[in-house]
């Protein structure tokens, strides 16, 4: 091999460099990396990416339909989708060959903007689900229609700023002339719409992701015991049943989420294509997840179904 050159073999990354600076061994590295990804993407990444969105797009059609899906853990999600959407719509636009130069640059900055937006609004739902089982120990559970939207601005200030933030702050540093390079995250470099950076990748996208990953676990585990508990003692019925439904729902959602996150650090430690492969399936289709669960529900069958049943007789009795 040839000075400051890489080579794949079997899937790793061989190097050959007579420098001694480690960022230009490190560019190297991550070069072969990103080329080896883009050149093994998987087609059904896309096809699975395309089938998220369209699911996603149903997902808040039926939200603006459905009067039942507009509570605060429907508007919370309805936030996550919206998130999903962009992130894919980004993401399939990134592959496209002709995407270079500043649009390719541009395209990477927003698709780490809404996946970290994604990641956080995950985050709220698993605060929410907690926050609700909680106040339902103590006293009714009655929210106003004012003070579920005040939280939800609150929220979304939250899942929606913050990784504007971050955005802004990773642009600012890869403009910035006297910066290492290390922790630059170099956006578009090679084409490849995304950070192509590793460290620079480990600051501005992994750690949100694994404190978030690990926030929910424990919000959940805390949900989890108050459901064992039974400590939901001044709630109606049909209030506990309610949360207990949200609950499993978003465990599942939480679960499929972050099973992906994981093996997408499993990915990029052992940087086996297997991992990689995997890990676009479940990314590529965690919209038509979101659609199974939450859309294609009983309550949501059910008020179609009473919707429908009430404009018989009535269409009946109009021509009769």
């Amino acid at each position: 091999m040839e000075p400051e050159t890489f080579e794949l073999r079997e899937g790793k990354i061989l190097t050959c460099t007579n420098s001694s600076n480690n960022d230009d061994i490190n560019s190297i590295v991550d070069e072969g990396i990103l080329m080896f990804k883009r050149r093994h993407s998987p087609i059904f990444s896309r096809i699975g990416s395309s089938i998220s969105i369209v699911a996603l797009i149903a997902h808040l059609i039926t939200f603006c339909l459905v009067p039942i899906l507009r509570n605060l853990p429907g508007y919370n999600l309805a936030s996550l989708s919206l998130a999903l959407i962009l992130a894919y719509s980004l993401a399939l636009i990134g592959q496209i060959p002709e995407v270079t130069g500043v649009f390719c640059i541009v395209s990477g900055v927003l698709q780490v903007n809404f996946l970290l937006t994604s990641l956080l609004c995950m985050n709220v739902l698993s605060f929410d689900i907690w926050r609700t089982l909680k106040r339902s120990k103590s006293k009714m559970v009655i929210c106003s229609h004012n003070k579920e939207r005040n939280q939800f601005i609150k929220y979304s200030i939250y899942s929606w700023g913050l990784p504007l933030l971050v955005s802004c702050i990773s642009v600012m540093i890869d403009n910035t002339e006297g910066v290492p390079s290390w922790i630059k995250p170099h956006f578009g470099r090679w084409n490849i719409c995304w950070i192509t950076n590793s460290k620079a990748k480990v600051i501005f996208f992994t750690t949100m992701g694994v404190v978030v990953l690990l926030s929910n676990t424990v919000f959940f585990v805390m949900s989890a015991f108050i459901i064992k508990n039974n400590t939901m003692k001044n709630t109606s019925d049909q209030l506990k049943q309610t949360a207990r439904l949200n609950f499993f729902l978003y465990v599942r959602l939480g679960f499929m989420m972050g099973l992906t996150r994981l093996i997408c650090i499993i990915a990029i430690l052992s940087n086996e294509r297997i991992f990689w492969i995997i890990f676009d399936v479940l990314r590529s289709l965690q919209g038509l997840f979101i659609f199974l669960l939450f859309t294609c529900s009983r309550r949501v069958f059910k008020y179609i179904r009473d919707k429908n049943s009430v404009r018989t007789p009535q269409t009946s009795a109009t021509d009769s």
